[in-house]
Protein backbone atom coordinates (compact mmCIF):
# COMPACT_ATOMS: atom_id res chain seq x y z
CA UNK A 1 0.00 0.00 0.00
CA UNK A 2 1.59 3.50 -1.09
CA UNK A 3 2.75 5.89 1.85
CA UNK A 4 1.92 9.31 1.08
CA UNK A 5 4.78 11.46 1.92
CA UNK A 6 3.76 14.07 5.18
CA UNK A 7 6.04 17.61 5.38
CA UNK A 8 6.55 18.22 9.04
CA UNK A 9 7.16 21.99 9.23
CA UNK A 10 8.46 23.20 11.91
CA UNK A 11 9.28 27.01 12.25
CA UNK A 12 11.53 28.69 15.04
CA UNK A 13 13.49 31.85 16.04
CA UNK A 14 16.82 31.34 18.19
CA UNK A 15 15.90 28.28 20.02
CA UNK A 16 18.01 25.52 19.29
CA UNK A 17 17.68 23.08 22.72
CA UNK A 18 13.88 23.06 22.48
CA UNK A 19 13.30 22.67 18.77
CA UNK A 20 15.50 19.88 19.04
CA UNK A 21 12.76 17.95 21.10
CA UNK A 22 10.26 18.71 18.47
CA UNK A 23 12.34 17.22 15.91
CA UNK A 24 12.81 14.29 17.49
CA UNK A 25 9.65 13.71 18.49
CA UNK A 26 9.11 13.65 14.79
CA UNK A 27 11.97 11.52 14.09
CA UNK A 28 10.56 8.95 16.68
CA UNK A 29 6.90 8.43 14.37
CA UNK A 30 5.87 5.32 13.63
CA UNK A 31 4.98 6.60 10.29
CA UNK A 32 7.90 6.49 8.09
CA UNK A 33 7.18 8.38 5.51
CA UNK A 34 8.08 12.32 6.13
CA UNK A 35 9.85 15.17 5.48
CA UNK A 36 10.95 17.86 8.00
CA UNK A 37 10.78 21.54 6.97
CA UNK A 38 12.90 23.34 9.61
CA UNK A 39 12.26 27.15 8.57
CA UNK A 40 14.79 29.39 10.85
CA UNK A 41 13.00 32.56 11.11
CA UNK A 42 16.08 34.53 11.39
CA UNK A 43 17.94 32.88 14.45
CA UNK A 44 21.08 35.29 15.54
CA UNK A 45 22.74 32.91 16.49
CA UNK A 46 23.58 28.97 15.10
CA UNK A 47 25.56 26.95 16.39
CA UNK A 48 27.85 24.36 14.72
CA UNK A 49 26.95 20.99 16.58
CA UNK A 50 23.13 22.08 15.38
CA UNK A 51 23.83 22.52 11.94
CA UNK A 52 26.05 19.19 11.97
CA UNK A 53 22.73 17.15 13.93
CA UNK A 54 20.63 18.80 11.31
CA UNK A 55 22.75 17.70 8.34
CA UNK A 56 22.95 14.59 9.61
CA UNK A 57 19.30 13.44 8.71
CA UNK A 58 18.24 13.82 4.91
CA UNK A 59 14.77 13.84 6.14
CA UNK A 60 15.38 17.30 7.86
CA UNK A 61 15.58 19.79 4.95
CA UNK A 62 17.11 23.35 6.46
CA UNK A 63 15.85 26.76 5.33
CA UNK A 64 17.11 29.96 6.82
CA UNK A 65 16.67 33.56 5.94
CA UNK A 66 18.47 36.99 7.72
CA UNK A 67 15.57 38.87 8.85
CA UNK A 68 12.67 37.39 11.45
CA UNK A 69 9.80 38.01 9.77
CA UNK A 70 7.27 36.08 12.11
CA UNK A 71 5.27 32.66 12.24
CA UNK A 72 2.73 33.69 9.11
CA UNK A 73 5.82 33.79 6.69
CA UNK A 74 7.77 30.84 7.84
CA UNK A 75 4.67 29.23 8.08
CA UNK A 76 4.11 29.81 4.18
CA UNK A 77 7.39 29.57 3.11
CA UNK A 78 7.33 25.75 4.68
CA UNK A 79 4.32 25.12 2.66
CA UNK A 80 5.77 26.62 -0.76
CA UNK A 81 9.11 24.04 -0.09
CA UNK A 82 7.15 20.92 0.87
CA UNK A 83 6.95 18.49 -1.16
CA UNK A 84 4.22 16.06 0.69
CA UNK A 85 0.90 15.42 -0.02
CA UNK A 86 0.13 16.36 3.49
CA UNK A 87 1.07 18.74 5.76
CA UNK A 88 1.35 19.09 9.73
CA UNK A 89 2.51 21.66 11.58
CA UNK A 90 4.28 21.75 14.78
CA UNK A 91 5.67 24.69 16.78
CA UNK A 92 8.87 24.90 18.04
CA UNK A 93 8.04 23.99 21.80
CA UNK A 94 5.97 21.36 21.34
CA UNK A 95 6.35 17.65 20.31
CA UNK A 96 3.95 14.80 19.03
CA UNK A 97 3.23 11.40 20.48
CA UNK A 98 4.87 8.55 18.36
CA UNK A 99 1.91 7.54 16.34
CA UNK A 100 0.16 10.86 15.30
CA UNK A 101 0.99 10.73 11.72
CA UNK A 102 0.13 7.09 11.35
CA UNK A 103 -3.12 8.00 13.15
CA UNK A 104 -4.16 10.82 11.43
CA UNK A 105 -2.97 10.66 8.04
CA UNK A 106 -5.20 6.59 8.43
CA UNK A 107 -7.93 8.51 9.55
CA UNK A 108 -8.06 11.08 6.66
CA UNK A 109 -7.83 8.84 4.16
CA UNK A 110 -10.84 6.41 5.74
CA UNK A 111 -12.99 9.50 5.88
CA UNK A 112 -11.95 11.27 2.84
CA UNK A 113 -11.47 14.62 4.40
CA UNK A 114 -9.25 17.21 3.77
CA UNK A 115 -8.39 18.84 7.39
CA UNK A 116 -8.29 16.81 10.47
CA UNK A 117 -7.21 18.26 14.06
CA UNK A 118 -6.98 16.17 17.35
CA UNK A 119 -7.20 16.31 21.07
CA UNK A 120 -4.00 17.13 22.60
CA UNK A 121 -2.43 17.59 26.21
CA UNK A 122 -1.42 21.19 27.44
CA UNK A 123 1.57 20.70 29.24
CA UNK A 124 2.54 23.21 32.48
CA UNK A 125 5.26 23.26 35.00
CA UNK A 126 3.06 21.19 37.50
CA UNK A 127 0.18 19.53 35.37
CA UNK A 128 -0.73 18.06 32.65
CA UNK A 129 -4.32 18.53 31.44
CA UNK A 130 -6.33 16.81 28.38
CA UNK A 131 -7.41 19.25 25.98
CA UNK A 132 -10.46 17.49 23.81
CA UNK A 133 -10.56 19.84 21.35
CA UNK A 134 -10.92 16.81 18.45
CA UNK A 135 -14.67 16.51 19.27
CA UNK A 136 -14.48 19.73 17.00
CA UNK A 137 -16.40 18.76 13.90
CA UNK A 138 -17.99 21.78 12.30
CA UNK A 139 -16.55 25.54 12.22
CA UNK A 140 -19.75 27.59 13.38
CA UNK A 141 -21.58 25.66 16.02
CA UNK A 142 -19.02 24.46 17.73
CA UNK A 143 -17.35 28.20 18.54
CA UNK A 144 -14.30 28.30 16.61
CA UNK A 145 -15.15 31.57 15.23
CA UNK A 146 -14.57 33.13 18.84
CA UNK A 147 -13.19 30.56 20.82
CA UNK A 148 -11.06 28.03 18.25
CA UNK A 149 -9.79 25.09 20.18
CA UNK A 150 -7.63 23.84 17.47
CA UNK A 151 -4.05 24.16 18.30
CA UNK A 152 -1.55 24.30 15.05
CA UNK A 153 0.70 21.23 16.65
CA UNK A 154 -2.69 18.74 15.98
CA UNK A 155 -3.38 19.98 12.44
CA UNK A 156 -2.78 17.94 9.35
CA UNK A 157 -4.42 18.95 5.97
CA UNK A 158 -4.01 18.13 2.16
CA UNK A 159 -1.26 20.60 0.38
CA UNK A 160 -3.57 20.77 -2.34
CA UNK A 161 -6.14 22.61 -0.49
CA UNK A 162 -3.71 25.10 0.07
CA UNK A 163 -2.30 25.70 -3.32
CA UNK A 164 -5.07 25.36 -5.76
CA UNK A 165 -7.27 27.70 -3.20
CA UNK A 166 -4.01 30.32 -3.01
CA UNK A 167 -4.76 30.01 1.17
CA UNK A 168 -1.89 30.98 3.02
CA UNK A 169 -1.16 32.35 6.59
CA UNK A 170 -1.97 36.36 6.93
CA UNK A 171 1.48 37.89 6.75
CA UNK A 172 0.56 41.11 8.08
CA UNK A 173 -0.27 39.83 11.40
CA UNK A 174 1.64 37.49 13.87
CA UNK A 175 -1.24 36.03 16.73
CA UNK A 176 -4.08 35.07 15.73
CA UNK A 177 -3.07 34.23 11.92
CA UNK A 178 -3.39 30.31 12.50
CA UNK A 179 -7.69 30.89 13.37
CA UNK A 180 -8.18 33.27 10.32
CA UNK A 181 -5.98 31.00 8.08
CA UNK A 182 -8.27 27.46 9.60
CA UNK A 183 -11.73 29.54 8.90
CA UNK A 184 -10.93 30.47 5.04
CA UNK A 185 -10.04 27.02 4.70
CA UNK A 186 -13.39 25.89 6.34
CA UNK A 187 -15.11 27.38 3.13
CA UNK A 188 -13.19 25.46 0.70
CA UNK A 189 -12.51 22.03 2.48
CA UNK A 190 -14.16 19.12 4.73
CA UNK A 191 -12.98 18.75 8.00
CA UNK A 192 -13.27 16.35 10.72
CA UNK A 193 -11.98 15.99 14.24
CA UNK A 194 -10.29 13.00 15.82
CA UNK A 195 -10.95 12.93 19.50
CA UNK A 196 -7.63 11.29 20.68
CA UNK A 197 -4.10 13.14 22.06
CA UNK A 198 -1.66 12.83 19.79
CA UNK A 199 0.47 15.98 20.46
CA UNK A 200 1.87 17.57 23.49
CA UNK A 201 1.43 21.57 23.71
CA UNK A 202 3.80 23.23 26.26
CA UNK A 203 1.89 26.30 27.85
CA UNK A 204 3.60 29.21 30.06
CA UNK A 205 3.22 32.55 30.84
CA UNK A 206 4.22 33.94 27.34
CA UNK A 207 1.83 31.56 25.89
CA UNK A 208 -1.49 32.94 24.24
CA UNK A 209 -3.79 31.14 26.68
CA UNK A 210 -2.07 32.93 29.20
CA UNK A 211 -0.76 35.96 28.38
CA UNK A 212 -3.68 39.09 28.36
CA UNK A 213 -2.06 41.35 25.66
CA UNK A 214 -1.43 38.59 23.25
CA UNK A 215 -5.06 37.81 23.80
CA UNK A 216 -6.17 40.89 23.16
CA UNK A 217 -4.08 41.12 19.63
CA UNK A 218 -5.14 38.17 18.71
CA UNK A 219 -9.03 38.45 19.04
CA UNK A 220 -8.60 41.60 17.44
CA UNK A 221 -7.08 40.54 14.24
CA UNK A 222 -9.93 37.58 14.03
CA UNK A 223 -12.23 40.22 14.44
CA UNK A 224 -11.05 42.42 11.85
CA UNK A 225 -10.91 38.88 9.63
CA UNK A 226 -14.67 38.27 10.45
CA UNK A 227 -16.38 41.64 9.77
CA UNK A 228 -14.09 42.00 6.57
CA UNK A 229 -15.25 38.15 4.87
CA UNK A 230 -18.86 38.23 3.40
CA UNK A 231 -19.11 34.88 4.63
CA UNK A 232 -18.32 35.45 8.22
CA UNK A 233 -19.52 38.22 8.66
CA UNK A 234 -23.19 36.92 8.66
CA UNK A 235 -22.76 35.23 11.94
CA UNK A 236 -24.04 37.70 14.33
CA UNK A 237 -24.16 35.34 17.33
CA UNK A 238 -20.41 34.30 16.76
CA UNK A 239 -19.75 37.93 16.70
CA UNK A 240 -21.75 38.46 19.99
CA UNK A 241 -20.16 35.96 22.14
CA UNK A 242 -16.85 37.51 20.49
CA UNK A 243 -17.74 40.43 23.15
CA UNK A 244 -18.90 38.31 25.35
CA UNK A 245 -15.48 37.48 25.65
CA UNK A 246 -14.19 40.73 26.43
CA UNK A 247 -16.96 41.28 28.75
CA UNK A 248 -15.81 38.51 31.26
CA UNK A 249 -12.33 39.21 31.22
CA UNK A 250 -13.29 42.76 31.62
CA UNK A 251 -15.09 41.82 35.01
CA UNK A 252 -11.90 39.50 36.13
CA UNK A 253 -9.66 42.19 35.40
CA UNK A 254 -10.53 45.17 37.07
CA UNK A 255 -6.92 46.81 37.64
CA UNK A 256 -7.41 50.42 36.15
CA UNK A 257 -4.11 49.62 33.69
CA UNK A 258 -6.17 46.61 32.43
CA UNK A 259 -9.47 48.29 32.24
CA UNK A 260 -7.72 50.90 30.01
CA UNK A 261 -6.08 48.49 27.33
CA UNK A 262 -9.99 46.90 27.18
CA UNK A 263 -11.90 49.97 26.73
CA UNK A 264 -9.64 50.90 23.70
CA UNK A 265 -10.38 47.39 22.46
CA UNK A 266 -14.11 48.01 23.02
CA UNK A 267 -14.66 51.32 21.12
CA UNK A 268 -12.33 49.73 18.15
CA UNK A 269 -14.58 46.77 18.03
CA UNK A 270 -18.03 49.32 19.05
CA UNK A 271 -16.96 51.54 16.32
CA UNK A 272 -16.78 48.10 13.39
CA UNK A 273 -19.96 46.67 15.04
CA UNK A 274 -21.68 50.13 14.18
CA UNK A 275 -20.64 49.98 10.57
CA UNK A 276 -21.76 46.41 10.21
CA UNK A 277 -24.13 45.60 12.59
CA UNK A 278 -25.73 48.95 13.45
CA UNK A 279 -28.63 46.62 15.36
CA UNK A 280 -26.54 44.74 17.50
CA UNK A 281 -24.08 47.44 18.45
CA UNK A 282 -27.46 49.35 19.55
CA UNK A 283 -28.42 46.14 21.70
CA UNK A 284 -25.03 45.17 22.97
CA UNK A 285 -24.79 49.51 24.16
CA UNK A 286 -27.94 49.23 25.88
CA UNK A 287 -26.69 46.01 27.64
CA UNK A 288 -23.32 47.56 28.74
CA UNK A 289 -25.38 51.02 30.16
CA UNK A 290 -27.40 48.20 32.77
Amino acid sequence: MKKELISVIIPYYDREEIVKRAIDSVMSQTYDNFEIVLVDDGSPNTTDNFLKYLKSNPKIHYYRYEKNQGPAHAKNYGLLKAKGEYIAFLDSDDEFLPDKLDKQISFMKKEKVDFSHTSYYAVGKNDKVLKETGKINNCIENKLIYNCGIATPTVMLKKSIVIDNDIFFNEKIRIGEDVCFYLELFKKCTMKGIDIPLSNVYVDDDSCSKNLDKQILGIKNIMQYILDDEYYRQFDFEIYNLFKTYENLLIENKTVEKVSIFKKIFNFFSRLLKKMFPRLHDSLRKKFKK
